[in-house]
């Protein structure tokens, strides 16, 4: 079984992929990677399915680390077997033949082979949307940014004006230019100059904004920050508390609310708290209103069939002989009323509903129940729809391979994949939640977000496909639960061993606030 990342590995290991792990936290990385064994193989299995070869697939793209040394260079040799053949393993065993997928073991770790030249990089992930902009005026030099759009991570320089961002984990920020602000990650970003206004919430404690002159980490709370020409940051908490540092981590004070402080280089000073004057909080409130979807709550059934909230898909409970099945005999009890048990010997329930086709954004929201013995032998399909060929499905499920966590949440869409970090199977009922934010062009390793608890995933694994769901030819099966939708030569069907409670599917990509409404709306 694959070693399990904490949750400092799983977090250096993302920014390092993505090209945005500084200096400190570069060595900071490898120095783990040379004293930990457990950790070098952590960081084999995130790197090795990064890479994939464009020449089969055009629509792929390749992930190629940058560091400013190569790891083959490392003073250490078994670091330099873990990273150096990590990424040749990528690229060889990556080539797929159209409508394969790799599953199950790992195999061995090939010898060296040149890279090819039709590699590329792909896009970092989006990882906050505009909310308003006010009387925004931008330097030439800024990404673009208009309300509504998705922002990587990249510099925003406003010279006038207040704009409002949602990050994908849930915190909200207000900017007042003039301001340089440097977005780096879900859960991280930088401002250079200017000021700015953060509300987070409870899913995004954790939430750290950089200065020059240090770092502020949120521990559920609204602060407001300040950045001097010359680097000296003040913060101001104005609900909550914040962990305050100075740049090299030798100071660090917890600020409580109406509490302020001043960080200039290897210092923390208490100044005065001013309680105005800044960017104002985020005026954009989320409630608890859903668009409309379709809703499975299993809490009424007869004989083998239950109805969704509107009483258009019903769902049948079917066995391997697909003869009807007595639904009273799987019922459990779930989060809200009762849900629907599977044992794993055959039985799923299918539906009505296609599902949601093409590259249309879409949300799938429910509660999962996978027990502590739950075997990785096998695939583990949750939640599916659409044809077994490329790109053409769409499966949510729980890792049972060796491309991240065992345990963890997966989405797969036939020849490319995201999975999570939180294993899942410890008998308790998890919400998880799968948000595609759509597009023609949207690659499942930069629009899909994964939600555990309401709290955004940081991923252990993952493989770039375009997504176009297939919901209208003969191949194309409408939404199942408990049964992996794929092919294994000579093996399967794959059916589900857990429960599954408050299934929706919305067809539209739900914001991190709504995400938190559900995974707490539910509980009894």
């Amino acid at each position: 079984m694959p070693p399990k990342p904490d949750r400092q590995l799983a977090e250096w290991i993302e920014l390092w992929q993505l090209g945005e792990l500084d200096d400190a936290g570069r060595d900071a990385l490898v120095a783990r990677l040379e004293a930990d064994a457990e950790s070098r193989k952590v960081f084999y299995e995130a790197v090795k399915f990064e890479a994939l070869l464009h020449t089969e697939f055009p629509d792929s793209v390749i992930h190629v680390p940058r560091v400013s040394r190569p790891w083959y260079r490392q003073a250490s040799g078994a670091l330099a077997l873990a990273a150096s053949i990590a990424l040749v393993a990528a690229v060889v065993h990556l080539v797929r033949k159209p409508g394969s997928e790799v599953i199950g073991s790992a195999g061995e770790i090939p010898g060296e082979a040149p890279f090819s030249s039709a590699m590329k990089i792909v896009d970092a992930s989006p990882v906050a949307r505009v909310n308003v902009a006010r009387e925004i005026q931008l330097d030439a030099s800024s990404m673009t940014a208009t309300p509504g759009s998705l922002l990587r991570p990249g510099r925003l320089h406003l010279l006038s004006g207040e704009m409002e961002l949602t990050f994908f984990s849930g915190a909200r920020v207000t900017l007042k230019g003039p301001c340089i602000f440097q977005l780096k990650s879900d859960f991280r970003a930088t401002l250079i100059k200017g000021q700015l206004t953060a509300d987070v919430p409870q899913q995004a404690i954790g939430f750290t904004v950089h200065t020059p002159t240090g770092q502020l980490r949120d521990l559920g709370t609204s602060f407001a920050v300040n950045v001097a020409s010359n680097g000296v940051s003040d913060v101001h908490v104005l609900e909550g508390e914040v962990e305050a540092s100075s740049v090299d981590g030798s100071k660090v004070v917890t600020l409580g609310v109406n509490e302020a402080s001043r960080l200039t280089g290897g210092t923390l000073e208490p100044i005065d708290f001013t309680p105005s004057g800044w960017p104002s909080k985020p005026t954009i409130e989320w409630d608890d209103e859903l668009p409309d979807g379709v809703h499975w709550s299993l809490d009424e059934f007869e004989g083998d069939k239950t109805s969704d909230s509107h009483g258009v898909h019903p769902l049948y409970l079917r066995g391997e002989s697909r003869e009807s099945t007595d639904w009273t005999s799987r019922a459990c009890r779930g989060v809200s009323g009762s849900g629907l048990n599977f044992s794993g010997d055959g039985e799923y329930a299918e539906s009505t509903y296609r599902g949601v086709s093409g590259s249309r954004p879409r949300t799938v929201s429910l509660w999962v129940s996978i027990p502590p013995d739950a075997s990785a032998e096998y695939p583990n399909g949750i939640l599916s729809w659409g044809a077994y060929t490329q790109a053409k499905k769409w499966q949510v499920c729980w890792n049972n391979g060796n491309q991240g966590t065992v345990g963890a949440l997966r989405v797969e869409f036939g020849n490319g994949h995201l999975i999570g970090t939180t294993d899942l199977r410890d008998g308790r009922f998890h919400h998880i939640a799968v948000v595609f934010l759509g597009g023609e062009h949207s690659d499942v390793a930069s629009h899909v977000k994964l939600y555990v608890d309401g709290r955004l995933e940081t991923l252990s694994g993952r493989l770039s496909q375009f997504i176009r769901t297939d919901t209208q030819s003969n191949q194309a099966v409408a939404v199942t639960l408990g049964r992996w939708l794929g092919r294994w030569p000579g093996k399967g069907p794959f059916s589900f061993r857990g429960a599954i409670d408050e299934v929706y599917i919305f067809d539209k990509a739900l914001h991190p606030a709504q995400v938190a409404k559900l995974a707490q709306w539910n509980r009894e």
